[in-house]
């Protein structure tokens, strides 16, 4: 749903109307746009469904295709088959956040950053710092969209096919590396990584400054 049509929408029915990024959204280092979603999995009846008319009218044209999936007992056609992560969601709305592909045929990672208020649909996987690191967490980006991960994660990361499968399991295994604050030269390189990811999150893309992120980290991590 693009932001012109959930205008058309009442708002209490607005409500019933989340941001979403998917992985067609996720660039390197940015977010591409997003998209608008019903979500009406409060809803218990469709009595009380019809009480908002324009989420109903939208989503009776795809009642017969919806009812065709796969649901548990419990579930009305309206509902979302799955919901993953939605406590997680909820509780990092207003948190910086990174989402990569579950599932990917590209030939470098697309972790990409964005600090608006965004849940990930079912094709996404999310990552916020939840750890309470000292490093920001655009750090981590630069770090998991770098060459050497990007290497390190196609040997020992998960494969479907051809395509690269990001799952909490293997990208929980990456390494990390941590700066040393009483470094000044750890430092001063970690500030320089981070002005880079900020030019390609501001310029949306810079390929110059990717390669400046790996030369930097070849300098962190010699």
């Amino acid at each position: 749903m693009e932001d012109w049509q959930k205008n058309n929408y009442s708002d209490e029915e607005k409500n019933f109307i989340f941001p979403f990024i998917k992985a067609k959204n996720c660039k390197r280092f940015f977010i591409e746009n997003g998209s608008h979603y019903i979500f009406v999995d409060a809803i218990k009846t469709e009595e009380e469904l019809k009480k908002y008319p324009k989420i109903y009218e939208r989503l009776l044209k795809h009642k017969e295709k919806l009812n065709e999936r796969y649901m548990p007992k419990n579930k009305n056609w309206w509902n979302w088959a799955t919901i993953r992560n939605l406590k997680l969601f909820k509780s990092s709305l207003d948190q910086p956040k990174i989402f990569v592909p579950c599932t990917d045929r590209s030939l470098k990672a697309r972790y990409s950053y964005t600090s608006d208020k965004y849940f990930g649909s079912g094709d996404v996987l999310i990552i916020i710092n939840k750890n309470g690191l000292k490093e920001d967490l655009k750090y981590i980006l630069a770090w998991l969209n770098s060459s050497p991960i990007n290497e390190w994660y196609r040997v020992k990361g998960s494969h479907s096919g051809h395509r690269i499968r990001y799952t909490q399991s293997y990208v929980s295994q990456i390494p990390l590396k941590l700066i040393d604050w009483n470094n000044q030269e750890e430092v001063s390189t970690y500030n320089n990584i981070l002005l880079e990811v900020n030019k390609i999150i501001e310029g949306k893309s810079n390929p110059e400054a990717e390669k400046r992120i790996d030369e930097l980290f070849k300098e962190l991590i010699k």
